[in-house]
């Protein structure tokens, strides 16, 4: 958010991006407009062409002060000027209202201000004291006036073609729907605290929880060993509620329900009412070895496992998938590519929260779909959407000649990975961020696709299927297919030979009838160049409607390796190479 705010102020605490004036105590709305630097008016003029001809239907908002253009709207646009939008909650809130902070973003297309509201709620000993945001936008007639935050309990809106002032009294009434609410969960959570449950009884509903038993499976109990002492460290020391105090019987509901579900599933639930997550956690990664990360993985599909097995993967096939996942091949170490995407992922993470002011929340869990085990999700970080609330993170780095392919959508084993991620949480959304070459960052959000996530969650029930029988899946006609076949089988056994089953007779079918596609098209081909080059005849470039076609004279200079095996052979020899590979061939017998 620091790249966009443009002023503000701020009641004693200085705000994590350090901007904006101090204020030492809070103000009413009269100098809160003077503070925020919000003194100034949204006046519209009529928009004209290049050519100038006024263009009907829209208005442009200009800023008063200094005449610079905040967006265009709609002729049905009303302005609501910033003193209105301060009058607006001095009216709804009632006297004696002072604000924390205020100021304007994205040049002023956007203002905002806090008040804290008067009430005060006591719960469990502990003074709650609610705050209202309010926001409001100069940029385009959709945007609305918020009476909170998204992830608030209670919001309240209206259009900016509608009369604001008017709607007060609907305002209030969403107000005090937030107030009934404080005070039940204040009733709620004094019901809790008078729920006796010693230390003992604790401990023993943790290790119920997450048993660790010698008759469970290794990497399971080691699991369910981490979680356990993560969840006990929570209950002991609990460092956000040392205030409560250890021995009261407030203390053992209060600190050991809620702090270990912040850590779970119920994360977001918090934020948003309406958003759970449809995962649950497997394991902690958090000082996880790289050995058991590799292990865990072995329980299920991941993100980065979506595109092999839908077989566009141009690395991997899913019959090595396969192998790997029922623990035929060992699990291949982290490459140079990949361990310089572990390391820039946190450059790419802070570098997106500065270019967007969209914090990232870092997930060090591994998670597993609860409607299909068989997906698991290890997240870069979850962060939030202003309509679609918690959203996946996911960080990546490419070559500069990977380039072209993040112009204007996503590679699509990435897309895979997304959509892989948000059928394991249930989220609506993804935020995917790319250095590119070390020198061009790009990022984009892409939403659930329903369709997409129906097809990979098909796809993969049926190898997970393979992985279970034991059953390999086919092999397809991929390059990531041959390149397997190529390292699985490196070299022939000299004179050997064998009776291949009566079902290679049908591919030996295919294989003639694809090699006589093959020819036909190769000759149309390059029958079609001869023509084009005919036409050309001695010019270098021709054009014909939208594309353009080129025709190079290019000198290369190659070593003549027979001559200088023949003239000099022993520094031939000195650097020759010996490759081994297999040629494959199909002839007649006899």
């Amino acid at each position: 958010m620091s790249a966009n705010v443009e002023t503000m102020f701020y009641v004693r605490k200085k705000p994590w991006h350090g901007l904006g004036t101090e204020v030492k105590e809070a103000p009413t709305s009269a100098d809160a407009l003077i503070y925020a630097g919000l003194d100034w008016e949204v006046v519209q003029e009529d928009v004209y062409t290049g050519h100038g001809s006024p263009i009907p239907g829209y208005k442009v908002n200009l800023r008063s002060s200094d005449g610079s253009a905040l967006g265009i709207v709609s002729d049905r646009y009303k302005v609501v000027q910033n003193e209105d939008a301060f009058r607006f909650t001095d009216d709804l809130l009632g006297a004696g209202v002072t604000y924390e902070t205020a100021g304007a973003l994205q040049g002023g297309r956007k203002v905002w201000m806090l008040a804290r509201m008067p009430h005060r709620y006591i719960i469990a000993g502990d003074e709650i004291a609610p705050y209202l945001v309010v926001m409001n936008s100069h940029d385009v007639c959709q945007n609305t006036l918020n009476l909170a935050l998204n992830t608030a309990k209670r919001v309240w809106t209206t259009k900016h073609t509608e009369n604001v002032m008017g709607r007060i009294h609907e305002a209030k009434e969403t107000l005090l729907l937030a107030e009934r609410y404080m005070e039940e969960l204040g009733r709620s959570i004094d019901a809790l605290s008078k729920i006796s449950l010693s230390d003992r009884k604790v401990t023993e509903f943790m290790e119920e929880l997450f048993p660790v038993g010698q008759d469970l499976p290794e990497i399971q109990r080691k699991n369910n060993l981490r979680m356990l002492e993560d969840l006990k460290a929570r209950y002991w020391e609990a460092p956000d509620l040392a205030h409560v105090g250890m021995k009261t019987c407030f203390s053992a509901p209060w600190k050991g329900i809620p702090s270990s579900t912040r850590r779970t599933r119920w994360r977001w639930l918090l934020h948003k009412e309406v958003v759970t997550m449809a995962a649950i956690v497997l394991a902690s990664t958090e000082n996880m070895s790289y050995e058991d990360w590799l292990e865990n993985r072995r329980q299920g599909i991941g993100g980065s496992d979506a595109s092999v097995v839908c077989g566009i993967n141009r690395y991997k096939s899913p019959l090595e998938l396969w192998m790997e996942k029922t623990d035929q091949l060992p699990q291949q170490g982290a490459g140079e590519a990949a361990y310089w995407g572990t390391q820039l992922e946190a450059l790419v993470r802070l570098e997106f929260s500065k270019r967007t002011g969209i914090e990232v929340c870092l997930e060090k869990q591994l998670l597993q779909s609860e409607e299909h085990p068989f997906m698991l999700a290890n997240l870069d970080g979850v962060c939030q959407h202003p309509e679609f609330g918690p959203c996946i993170f996911e960080a990546k780095t490419a070559t500069a000649y990977k380039a072209g392919e993040w112009e204007d959508t996503i590679p699509d084993e990435y897309q895979l990975q997304i959509q892989h991620y948000m059928a394991v949480t249930g989220y609506r959304g993804a935020y995917i961020a790319v250095l590119i070459g070390g020198n061009t960052f790009r990022w984009k959000f892409v939403e659930r696709d329903e369709e997409l996530i129906s097809m990979l969650v098909e796809l993969e029930s049926d190898f997970w299927g393979h992985v279970q029988s034991l059953t390999p899946p086919p092999l397809d006609g991929s390059k990531a297919s041959a390149k397997f076949l190529a390292e699985r089988f490196p070299n022939s056994v000299p004179l050997s030979q064998i009776t291949l089953p009566e079902t290679a007779v049908e591919l030996l079918h295919q294989y003639d009838e694809a090699c006589e596609q093959l020819d036909a098209i190769t000759e149309r081909k390059q029958e079609a160049e001869n023509l084009l080059k005919e036409m050309m005849g001695e010019n270098e470039v021709g054009t014909v409607g939208e594309r353009i076609i080129t025709w190079k004279s290019v000198s290369q200079e190659r070593l003549d390796s027979r001559t200088l095996k023949a003239e000099h052979p022993a520094l031939y020899k000195k650097y020759a190479n010996q490759t081994t590979y297999r040629r494959f061939s199909i002839k007649a017998a006899g």
